[in-house]
């Protein structure tokens, strides 16, 4: 039996709310575009909340994909570390996202069971609202984001390769062209 990856990339977001689901498109995207070292897994978890643990706590490394809120430009990168992330006091559970990234790991840390190594690759979003696709800034971010995800799996030990011919990702939601509910009814950009 093959052990499991000890280092994993996950995606975090909801793809159907514009550019939160900047995680789970960069996730994918990274999947299609390296080749990846066979210590690592790459997954789209969407919005775990409080089911977020498990995803963390079976890897001694993490690289997290989110989107950030902060004071700055659309698209902007953001790069956090472990020591970052637990040192923001916890918030109001007000979303599906929550816990956070942030509260998540502490409860993870007073168990004994947090990865050694998190790093969060932020994105700064445009708009988060009940649409499809990412808005132009954060699409631009992409590559720029991969890149910190390779860096970062290098740094960690676990190099990755791009690939000469990238694969198409799976971008399931994308492909969705009709959709029952109204809010979610504009067209889809081909994003």
């Amino acid at each position: 039996m093959r052990p499991a990856p000890a280092c994993g990339v996950l995606g975090l977001g909801n793809v159907l709310m514009h550019d939160d689901g900047f995680g789970p498109y960069a996730a994918r995207c990274f999947s299609a575009a390296y080749e990846l070292h066979p210590d690592v897994a790459v997954t789209d978890v969407g919005t775990p909340g409080l089911d977020l643990s498990p995803y963390l706590m079976v890897y001694e490394a993490v690289i997290v994909l989110d989107t950030v809120r902060l004071d700055a430009p659309p698209g902007s990168i953001r790069i956090y570390r472990k020591a970052d992330l637990v040192r923001q006091p916890p918030k109001e559970r007000l979303s599906p996202h929550d816990p956070g990234l942030g509260a998540t790991l502490m409860l993870l840390e007073l168990q004994g069971s947090a990865p050694q190594d998190v790093v969060l690759v932020g994105v700064v979003p445009e708009t988060v609202d009940t649409h499809l696709g990412l808005s132009d800034a954060v699409l631009r971010s992409v590559p720029d984001a991969l890149a910190a995800v390779a860096e970062e799996l290098a740094r960690l030990g676990r190099p990755v390769r791009q690939r000469s011919e990238p694969e198409a990702p799976d971008l399931w939601w994308l492909r969705m062209e009709t959709l029952s509910h109204p809010a979610l009814s504009p067209p889809i950009a081909g994003r």
